[in-house]
Parts: C-alpha cells; sequence; structure tokens
C-alpha cells in the first residue's frame, strides 16, 4: 500500500483498486504512516477484502447459474427448431417436385394460352376484315321497318365498313380462297344493297330539307354514298329538282304580282317597258346563285368528276318553271308597239341576259327561251327601225338656198346616236349604222341629183361632212368614214374643177392661155390680147385676188360648211391660176416677145406665197 502511494496513477487498474479502498469505512482507514498504524487494522482489512471476494463469488455462481439454466432452456428450444426445420426442409423438398410439375403444366397451359390467343386475334381479325359483328348487323336493319328522322353516324360506319371488306376481298382472291370470296361478295352486295336503299328512301324523302342544318351534312354525305348507285343518285336529284321548280315558279309569280304590302315587277314597270324586262331578268339573275349554293352543298361530298355538270342539269330543271311566265310577258311587251328606241334596249337587255345566264346554266330551256325571245325583240327592232328610216326619208324635201343639210338629217343622226350609245357590241353597232347611214346617203344622192352641177357637190359636201362628223365620235367606224370621205373628195375635184373655169373666166385669163398654145412667131407684145395693155389688166386683177381672195369664189362654194373642204378647192384653182401665171411670166421675161420691163411685179414662186400655197 506504501508502495501504491508512490506508484504513478496512470494505470486503469490502479484507479479502479483506488475507486473500491474509498467505500471501506473509516475505521478501516488506515494511514500511511507506519509508526503510527494499530496491529489490528491489517487484519481487519484482509478479513473485509476476502468476505467481499466470497460475497463477489456467490453473486458470480448465482449469475452463472442462471446463465446455465437459460443455456439449457435454449438447447430444448434449439432442438425443437431442429426438429421443426427438418421436418420443413422434408416438406420443402417435397414440395419443390410437386413444383416441378406444376410449373411444367403452367408452361403448358401459357403456351397453349398464347396459341389460343394468336387464334383469337386471326379469327377477330378475319371477322372484322370480312364480317359484320351482331352490333352491326342491329344497327344495319334495326330501323328497316321503322320511320327515321337522321341517319346516325353508326349507320354510315357500317356502310363504310362494307365498302372496306369488299376491297378487301381482292386479298383473299389472290390468296387463293376464291370460294369464300365469292360467299363474302354475294354476302355483303345483299348488306350494301339493303344499306343503300334504306339511305335512297331516306335521301328521297328529306331531300327537301337542304336548308335544315341538321339535315344538311348527313344529306350531302347520303348522295356521295348513292354514287354507288348513279340512278338512285339521279332519282333523288330528280325529285330535288321538282321540288324547288315548284318554290322557283311560285316566289317568281309572287314576284311579278307582289305579296301584301310589297309592290309586284308588274306594277313598278307598268310605265317602263325596259324596267319590267329587266326587273324579271334580274329576279331570275338573282336567285341562280342561292339555288347553285344548294346544290353545292347538297352535293359537296360527291367526287368532283361529275359534279359540275350534275349542278349544271339540275340547274336547268329548276329554272325551267319560269321560263313560260316570262316568255308570256315580255312577248306581250315586244308586241305593244314601242319605239325602235326601246326596242333596242329591250334587245340589248335580253342579250347581256343570255350571256351572263350562259356562263351558268348553259343548254337549259331558259337559255334557249331568251334566246328565242330575243331573237324575235331583234327582228322586231330591225323591222321597227326600217320602216321609222323609210318614213323619215319619205318625207325628204330639197334642200334650201343655203344648201345646209335637212333637218332630217339631223334627225336620223340623233336617232342613230341614241341607239349606239345603248349598244354594246361592235355587231349591233355596224348593223345600226349600216341600216341607218346607207339609206341616209342614197337618198342624199337622189336629191342632189335634181340639183345643179354646182349645188349638187356642194350639197352633198355638207351632208356627207354632216354624217362623217357624227361618226368621228365613235369606233370601228373608220371603214365607212373612208368610203364617205371618198364621195366628197370626189365632189371637191369636180368643184375644184369648176373653180378653176370660173377662175380663169374672172380673171380673163382664157384666151392668154389659148394664144400661150398656138404657134406664132412674132413677139407675143404685138398680138392682140397679150399686148402689154392687156396684161397689165390681168396684173391688176391679180392683185385684187391677192388682197382679196374670196372675191373669185363661186357663190355656191360660199355655202361649203367645212372650212377645209372650202379651202382645198380653192387651193386647187389657184394652183392652176399658178401654172397659167408662170407660162405667162416666161413669156414676158423672154425678150423676143419684146415686153416693156417691170410690167409684172412678181414671179410665180412669189404668187405661191401670196396665195398660200
Amino acid at each position: 500500500m506504501t508502495s501504491s502511494w508512490t506508484t504513478s496513477l496512470s494505470h486503469w487498474e490502479m484507479l479502479i483498486a483506488l475507486n473500491k479502498l474509498s467505500t471501506f469505512p473509516d475505521q478501516c482507514i488506515f494511514t500511511p504512516d507506519p509508526h503510527t498504524r494499530r496491529p489490528h487494522q491489517h487484519h481487519d482489512l484482509r478479513s473485509l477484502i476476502e468476505s467481499q471476494q466470497i460475497a463477489s463469488y456467490k453473486e458470480f455462481l448465482n449469475s452463472f447459474k442462471e446463465v446455465k439454466n437459460g443455456v439449457k432452456g435454449l438447447e430444448h428450444e434449439l432442438s425443437n427448431l431442429h426438429d421443426i426445420c427438418n421436418g420443413m426442409a422434408k416438406n420443402l423438398t417435397a414440395s419443390k417436385q410437386n413444383s416441378r410439375n406444376l410449373i411444367d403444366e403452367i408452361a403448358k397451359l401459357e403456351n397453349e394460352r398464347k396459341k389460343l390467343m394468336k387464334e383469337r386475334k386471326l379469327v377477330l381479325a378475319y371477322q372484322n376484315s370480312f364480317q359484320l359483328n351482331a352490333d352491326d348487323l342491329k344497327i344495319l336493319r334495326g330501323t328497316e321497318h321503322t320511320h327515321v328522322d337522321v341517319l346516325s353516324p353508326e349507320f354510315f360506319r357500317v356502310f363504310e365498313k362494307i365498302q372496306r371488306i369488299q376491297s378487301n376481298v381482292s386479298i383473299l382472291m389472290k390468296a387463293g380462297h376464291q370460294v369464300t370470296a365469292v360467299e363474302i361478295m354475294d354476302q355483303m352486295g345483299l348488306f350494301q344493297e339493303t344499306a343503300l336503299e334504306k339511305i335512297y328512301r331516306w335521301a328521297q324523302s328529306h331531300c327537301r330539307s337542304v336548308e335544315n342544318p341538321d339535315l344538311a351534312d348527313v344529306l350531302s354525305k347520303s348522295l356521295s354514298y348513292l354514287q354507288i348507285r348513279p340512278m338512285l343518285l339521279k332519282y333523288v336529284i330528280d325529285e330535288y329538282s321538282t321540288h324547288r321548280r315548284s318554290l322557283v315558279v311560285r316566289s317568281f309569280i309572287d314576284a311579278l304580282t307582289g305579296v301584301g304590302n310589297i309592290k309586284g315587277i308588274e306594277l313598278i314597270g307598268s310605265v317602263d317597258p325596259v324596267r319590267y324586262i329587266g326587273d324579271m331578268l334580274v329576279w331570275i339573275h338573282q336567285a341562280i346563285p342561292g339555288e347553285k349554293e344548294n346544290l353545292l352543298a347538297l352535293l359537296k361530298n360527291c367526287r368532283r368528276d361529275d359534279i359540275d355538270e350534275k349542278v349544271q342539269n339540275c340547274l336547268a330543271t329548276i329554272l325551267d318553271g319560269v321560263c313560260r311566265p316570262l316568255n308570256v310577258r315580255i312577248e306581250q311587251t315586244l308586241l305593244a308597239g314601242y319605239d325602235c328606241i326601246i326596242m333596242n334596249k329591250i334587245d340589248l337587255l335580253l342579250l347581256f341576259y343570255i350571256e351572263t345566264i350562259e356562263q351558268v346554266v348553259s343548254g337549259s330551256n331558259l337559255l334557249s327561251t331568251l334566246k328565242e325571245l330575243q331573237s324575235s325583240s331583234h327582228q322586231t327592232f330591225i323591222n321597227q327601225l326600217k320602216n321609222q328610216v323609210q318614213a323619215e326619208l319619205g318625207e325628204f324635201r330639197p334642200p334650201s338656198s343655203d344648201l345646209t343639210p335637212s333637218s332630217i338629217i339631223n334627225g336620223l343622226l340623233s336617232l342613230l346616236k341614241d341607239l349606239i350609245q345603248a349598244n354594246a357590241t361592235a355587231e349591233h353597232t355596224h348593223t345600226i349604222i349600216d341600216m341607218i347611214v346607207t339609206p341616209l346617203v342614197s337618198q342624199v344622192n337622189q336629191v342632189a341629183n335634181r340639183l345643179g352641177s354646182p349645188d349638187q357637190g356642194v350639197y352633198l359636201i355638207n351632208c356627207v361632212n354632216e354624217i362623217i362628223k357624227f361618226l368621228n365620235g365613235f369606233q370601228d367606224t373608220e371603214s365607212l368614214r373612208n368610203g364617205l370621205q371618198g364621195q366628197i373628195d370626189a365632189q371637191s375635184d369636180r368643184l375644184s374643177s369648176e373653180q378653176s373655169s370660173w377662175l380663169v373666166a374672172q380673171l380673163g385669163i382664157g384666151h392668154i392661155y389659148t394664144i400661150l398654145h398656138e404657134k406664132i412667131e412674132d413677139p407675143l407684145s404685138s398680138v392682140p390680147g397679150m399686148d402689154a395693155p392687156a396684161l397689165k389688166i390681168f396684173a391688176n386683177k391679180l392683185d385684187t385676188l391677192i388682197s382679196n381672195q374670196e372675191s373669185v369664189l363661186l357663190p355656191q362654194l360660199i355655202q361649203i360648211g367645212d372650212p377645209q373642204t372650202k379651202k382645198n378647192i380653192q387651193k386647187q384653182s389657184f394652183r392652176i391660176l399658178v401654172a397659167i401665171y408662170k407660162q405667162v411670166y416666161e413669156a414676158v421675161m423672154d425678150p423676143k416677145n419684146m415686153y416693156p420691163p417691170n410690167l409684172l411685179a412678181f414671179d410665180a414662186t412669189t404668187l405661191e406665197e401670196h396665195l398660200c400655197l
């Protein structure tokens, strides 16, 4: 213990020992000084330690006995567990053997199941591709003998399936199953006929309701399926056309006579035949787009290859109903005896609507009716125009003293203007011009032939110039104007010749011209009529002419209304005068003729300048 005080306290065991000593009673604690220690303290400490050690051993023994008992219980339980595990192992071995047989059976059943599923899929695929199921047959036949308001989408689905099956039969044919393919085709053919019959009867009874939005799509789809049987489709379209024709006729009659407080076309156009006929044609023209729109909505799902022809034929049938009332009313108007201006407007109005309607419903009875009416109106117009022109020309009188065009010419030209302004085609315009201008020019020539020579030419020029001036305002009349201008030119040449003769006579140079062309060897100044005094008189007259060129004109030429024509005639006569003057001037300037100098003040070129040639 003494050594323990001096020992280092770094060991763990020492610390535990010291801890134990600290628990001893105070009387057992000894002092470290040996001189002060009592003799019996050593014996007590040993006994105390031994007793504590024995107590510890007993405690350990008791604890160990409990452990031993626990171990024995554990051994017994482990033995029981071992027996159980052995039993389970035997059972597991038996189960394993049974499971192996069961797995083999399950695998066999699984393979069989897969085989059956595959066969089932093949059967279902075959049924879907080549057969109708019970639900399809129920839909197809369920409403066979009952009234159906609207064909259901399921019905169209079944019909499309029938068509698909019919197209799939070719696969069976290629695969060598001809007998099965023929049987399926026969069966599907019967189903298809049943479906088409139902579609046809429904469409025929509901085709009048194309404007109903609830039925429009179903109707258009039904007609697209009826294209398989063109005759059934034709019957439905004919039924629709007949119904629409009656409605259009009824609406047309109501528009003519008026409904309620609405005035009819007949009342509005009673005082204006052109408006009356125009309103009727406008109503028909406006009805065509609505009917065409309904037809296109009805046939919108049909193939586009022949839809245009069907629309044309159907429109023609629908509009046939208005032909008779339209024909009767227009014929009554044509027989009313209106003047040619109104008849011309009616003729052009019918011609315009023929061209317009022909673009929409060519080959229809309506178009034929309009063409017959237009032909009748055109013939009526031609006859009335001929009669009116002949009546006007029958009152033609000789011209007045001023040789101006007659008022009848102005009246006929005014009529021609009114007719041409209303015309739309060049052919019609040429016809009208020819019908008026040709007899008018002929009548002018007949009247002019009764006049004297200068009066005849002046009168013809004035009348034809008036006609040409009128025709200048219209296109495509160049050939006619050129022909009339040729008549003016011929008369101008004739008047120029007469004016030249008049000019020569007025200036007194006729004998001078004759002397100049005679073969005279003596000097011309010694020839009577060519002497210097005579030429001086001629020069004075020539000066007067230069200062006042109108003074030597024929009196009739003054009446020419066209200044340019008058000027051209005057210039032609002046050119003849210049030619004669040139010969005179050369003779005067010739020394052998012995004329005094400066007898003539200017040469021929200067004279041309004075006369503005």
